[in-house]
């Protein structure tokens, strides 16, 4: 009965977050909203499943909530012109984050695995000029998605994490005669590494090193063109409180 109800619980979670996947290239506010609550939804019931499996607690296992802070930099979006060749100069994205996560842990001895999903206020942008040209980027929300998997030591936990990123993004160009104003929603891939802390009446400090990459895109003002290429590094600092 326990092992029907599991894969009955797991089939549903899969096929919930599936159906939320939006089949366009770009999400209405509606769709990102959608998106990120069956998102949300599906952490908790996984967790649930996770937990049931489990017939003993640890230190990690469980449900958290939490709030993060981190300050991005190191980005390298090179901005070429095409067919002029002007080059601006490069884009190196950085500013600050504040995020929401929402996510569970299971451990099994020493080994720690768990789902982690997070939605991301962000001022991270540049702005580049060569006196004639100016280009400019910016990453204004986004919503990830991470799996985490480390080691435990006691209260201490080292892991690395990896997972999908949806993020507002705005690049534009001007001057010279060129108008490019480009917003999307686009996706993209984020990989860490990182250490949390157990500490008293369950809560817990972590600290993350991440790097994004929302891959490339062609934006055009029907003249003249170029590809955005927008990445960056992250340090976050996190507290989560289990429940």
């Amino acid at each position: 009965m326990l092992k029907a109800h599991l894969a009955k619980s797991r089939q549903s979670g899969s096929r919930a977050l599936f159906d939320a996947v939006p089949s366009g290239p770009s999400l209405s506010a509606a769709g990102r909203a959608r998106t990120l609550a069956l998102a949300l939804t599906g952490i908790v019931a996984l967790s649930g499943v996770a937990e049931a499996e489990s017939p003993t607690q640890s230190v990690w296992t469980g449900r958290y909530v939490g709030g993060s802070f981190a300050y991005a930099m190191n980005g390298d979006d090179r901005v070429l012109m095409l067919p002029s060749g002007a080059r601006p100069g490069t884009l190196e994205l950085s500013g600050g984050e504040a995020a929401l996560q929402l996510g569970f842990n299971r451990q099994n001895k020493n080994l720690v695995w768990g789902l982690e999903g997070a939605l991301s206020f962000a001022g991270i942008d540049n702005t580049v000029t060569d006196g004639t040209i100016t280009a400019r980027s910016e990453v204004s929300r986004a919503v990830n998605l991470r799996a985490r998997l480390g080691l435990a030591q006691g209260r201490s936990l080292f892991y690395a994490t990896g997972g999908v990123s949806l993020a507002d993004l705005r690049y534009q160009v001007s001057g010279a005669g060129i108008a490019i104003d480009n917003s999307r929603t686009s996706l993209g891939y984020v990989l860490g590494l990182g250490y949390e802390q157990a500490m008293a009446g369950d809560w817990s400090l972590n600290a993350t090193w991440l790097y994004t990459n929302y891959g490339n895109a062609t934006v055009s003002d029907g003249t003249e063109r170029t590809k955005a290429t927008p990445d960056f590094q992250s340090f976050r600092i996190g507290l989560n409180r289990k429940f």
